[in-house]
């Protein structure tokens, strides 16, 4: 059983609790999706604003400018809270700000990242059995080589799943058609 599944279960199971693990399952959401992150920093933005308006006596649009400013660190100084209250949502709101910020530019970042030679699921699944129909061939190949050196009366040199690579002591290499080690 999974370490987070075992502290869920020690975990009593309380009202605070429940609340923390739906708040950190919505977070975990929307990290992972980046309409959903966008849409909970708007929210951020929005309730530091009517708080930090609530607190410091500001206008709506006064505290949104700043809220935005603020979560984007960018913090031009035209406003700053001087009551204890508006401190601390200041706070709250700067750390949210790099929070989501990090997030959202994270999840741009991957879909930026992400190529369009990205292999599909069912494309390495098709790879995956092109190269167990490759390794079966090649296995093939070594008995009937192992039947052909048996047949000359050498010593077979395959002794099962080692490959066979040129210069390296198979059936390609020059080095060994006597069965004699090759020596420097």
């Amino acid at each position: 059983m999974p370490a987070d599944r075992r502290a869920h279960e020690r975990t009593p199971d309380t009202l605070p609790t429940r609340a923390l693990r739906r708040v950190h399952g919505g977070l975990v959401h929307a990290a992972n999706r980046t309409p959903a992150a966008v849409a909970a920093y708007l929210a951020t933005v929005l309730a530091a604003a009517w708080a930090i308006a609530l607190f410091e006596g500001w206008s709506f649009g006064d505290a949104v400018w700043w809220a935005f400013t603020t979560t984007t660190t960018t913090g031009y100084g035209d406003f700053s809270p001087v009551t204890g209250g508006g401190r601390v949502v200041a706070v709250l709101t700067m750390f949210a700000g790099i929070v989501a910020i990090g997030v959202i530019v994270g999840r741009i970042a991957a879909v930026v990242i992400r190529t369009h030679d990205d292999f599909t699921h069912e494309e390495q699944v098709e790879l995956l059995d092109d190269s167990d129909e490759q390794t079966r061939l090649l296995h093939e190949l070594h008995a009937r080589l192992d039947v052909l050196d048996a047949a000359a009366g050498r010593p077979a040199r395959h002794t099962g799943s080692s490959s066979r690579v040129p210069g390296a002591g198979g059936h390609g290499s020059p080095a060994q058609h006597d069965g004699a080690p090759r020596t420097g």
